[in-house]
């Protein structure tokens, strides 16, 4: 099994992506989706995100989502991906088939997602 990372500016964004996969049917895979619930974002965005995830400072999330895929961020890295989850952004975690980690990568960059490979 292989993990893709994806981080993608939007709720909106993150939520077609998943719509995308559900429909591509790529077989076994799994989701977890990392986001937070900024005062200003919208409550749509904010109850699809797990409970606890709801009032977690960024930073946090981050490495809940990074310590998920082990992977090991510099910490140019971990302060933009902070950056990106304070201003709303949703990180999704893939877990698919290794067959199906390229389509699944596309997929995600399709719906305007940086994304990371296990």
């Amino acid at each position: 099994m292989a993990k893709v990372l994806g981080l993608f500016g939007s709720q909106a964004d993150a939520t077609d992506a998943l719509d995308a996969l559900t429909a591509a049917n790529f077989g076994e895979v799994r989701t977890k989706v990392f986001g937070w619930g900024a005062s200003d974002a919208s409550p749509v965005a904010v109850a699809a995100l797990p409970v606890n995830q709801a009032t977690m400072p960024p930073g946090i999330i981050v490495y809940e989502a990074y310590r998920e895929l082990d992977f090991d961020l510099d910490e140019e890295e971990e302060a933009y991906v902070t950056r990106q989850i304070n201003d709303g952004a949703i990180i999704v975690v893939v877990e698919t088939d290794d067959e199906h980690t390229a389509p699944v990568q596309e997929l995600l960059e399709a719906h305007d997602a940086r994304t990371l490979v296990e």
